[in-house]
């Protein structure tokens, strides 16, 4: 090694040494080991996976990504990130609107478990509309929602069917993600 450096440049041969190769490359290692352990520790706090009943909601640099099962990489500066519960949610209309002659002969439901969806295309839609809002908050758009198609199918079908409300309220929940998973009508 001292032979090649001597050839190429005579002043700097005479300084270096083997002892001095031998130190800058155990440097250079340990350098290279240190920024590797680093990168790995990085990597690693980056990464994040949501718990099984969420899914995770990351925006920022590379627009809108949703993950539910499984992680996605999260680096602070370019990113934010929430979670978005798949938990289902149980909402309980006590409208009057539900009280009438023409909703009671319709068995309109008034009890509803609604879950966001599992598709992909599904979550996108949830992801902007729900993941900033609290239980409470998406209860209530929930709510707003299904009276809304109550209203809609009690001026446009007063003699339709209970199936037909449902089909038009789940299209509506559709819009942003959200699905019944069963409704039932309670006294």
């Amino acid at each position: 090694m001292v032979q090649q450096l001597d050839t190429l440049n005579p002043l700097i041969a005479n300084r270096v040494g083997p002892e001095t190769i031998a130190m800058v490359m155990i440097m250079m290692i340990a350098m290279s080991v240190v920024l590797m352990f680093t990168m790995g520790i990085m990597f690693c706090k980056f990464y994040r996976r949501p718990p099984a009943d969420h899914a995770i909601v990351r925006s920022g640099h590379g627009g809108l990504k949703v993950s539910a099962g499984s992680g996605i990489w999260v680096v602070p500066i370019l990113h934010q990130a929430g979670l978005l519960s798949l938990a289902p949610i149980r909402i309980e209309l006590t409208d009057a609107r539900l009280d009438t002659e023409p909703a009671r002969s319709l068995a309109l439901p008034n009890i509803y478990q609604i879950v966001v969806g599992a598709e992909p295309e599904m979550l996108y839609h949830a992801a902007p509309v729900l993941c900033s809002k609290s239980d409470n908050e998406r209860s209530q758009l929930i709510i707003d929602i299904v009276l809304a198609e109550v209203d809609k199918f009690l001026e446009s079908r007063p003699n339709g069917r209970t199936e037909e409300f449902r089909e038009q309220a789940e299209l509506a929940l559709n819009t942003i993600g959200l699905a019944i998973l069963a409704c039932r009508r309670q006294s």
